[in-house]
């Protein structure tokens, strides 16, 4: 039975139910609404979080392909077989080799660096590198020349060999190598190019105390070498070099710059003091900032730390 009581409920109560629909569904949006507001507030924070850190960290190193090989020539004879054996087991030179590799970014040109240790056919007593053919060559009968003359000198004892040759074989082959990345990154050189060389060979050597008491070794044998034999063209090959026994007490100067209290007694048997120490440390520093420089500017991994050239 219809009546206007009856007829008014009818309609309300379909008009209820969708009220309700409307707001259960408004209530149900505001709170999406919210919880997408806050998720992505929470991202935005995160966001800016790690931005914040990456600007605060150093960027990131990257890794730098295998462009630095180290080969080694056929041994002819017993001792280039002992001599090649112990390079490549007990002395660092693989370990420097593969430092350098570390460090170094490939050059542009995607060239590699070969480094040879063994027998060469021509300049069989040197140690150099080819900028042509971009390869280091340490020849076996340099390293020999050089150990035989030390262990022949007054009071030198045959079990320092090793020592000597170490502290050789680092010298040598860093030097070399300064010429090999002054080339393949097109680095210009202030003032000579071997003294240049020696700068950079020092400068790496003092980043690695392991191999303090090698260098010191070295720098001592240079130094009796010219002592022994002063006159031009008797003494070792590093002796072609500009600088004659002056190029022992720059390498020692810069040995004292960079650790004083393990290095004073060079400063006391070369004569670094007064005027000579504080020439000596304004040429330290002034090497270290220049390398510092240039290397940074070809993208080589140096020290944070601006007292060193590496860590």
């Amino acid at each position: 039975m219809y009546d206007a009581t009856s007829g008014v409920a009818t309609v309300t109560a379909p008009i209820a139910r969708n009220r309700l629909k409307v707001t259960r569904w408004a209530q149900t949006a505001e709170y999406r609404f919210r919880i997408t507001t806050a998720v992505l507030l929470v991202v935005a924070f995160v966001a800016l979080t790690i931005c914040a850190s990456a600007q605060d960290q150093p960027a990131p190193i990257p890794v730098f392909r295998n462009w630095i090989h180290l080969n080694y020539g056929p041994p002819e004879g017993r001792r280039d077989a002992t001599y090649q054996s112990w390079v490549k087991h007990h002395s660092q030179i693989p370990r420097l080799v593969t430092w350098a590799d570390a460090h170094f970014p490939a050059p542009t040109s995607g060239q590699n660096l070969d480094v040879y240790i063994g027998r060469c056919a021509t300049h069989r007593d040197e140690a150099t590198f080819g900028y042509g053919s971009n390869t280091v060559r340490i020849c076996n009968d340099f390293v020999y020349e050089s150990v035989d003359k030390y262990i022949s000198m007054d009071n030198m004892k045959t079990s320092d060999a090793d020592h000597v040759t170490e502290g050789l074989m680092y010298f040598v082959f860093l030097h070399e190598f300064a010429h090999a990345i002054e080339s393949n990154y097109g680095l210009p050189v202030l003032g000579n190019r071997e003294s240049s060389a020696d700068e950079f060979a020092t400068l790496v050597v003092v980043g690695h105390p392991s191999m303090y008491s090698d260098a010191a070794a070295f720098v001592q044998l240079m130094w009796d070498e010219q002592r022994l034999h002063p006159v031009a063209g008797a003494a070792f090959e590093w002796d072609r070099h500009p600088g004659g026994n002056g190029r022992a007490s720059d390498i020692a100067c810069f040995l004292y710059e960079s650790d004083a209290s393990t290095y004073r007694y060079l400063a006391q048997r070369y004569g670094l003091t007064g005027d000579a120490e504080a020439s000596c440390r304004g040429d330290y520093l002034a090497a270290l900032w220049s390398w510092r420089m240039e290397l940074q500017s070809s993208a080589v991994r140096i020290s944070a730390d601006p007292t060193k050239l590496f860590d």
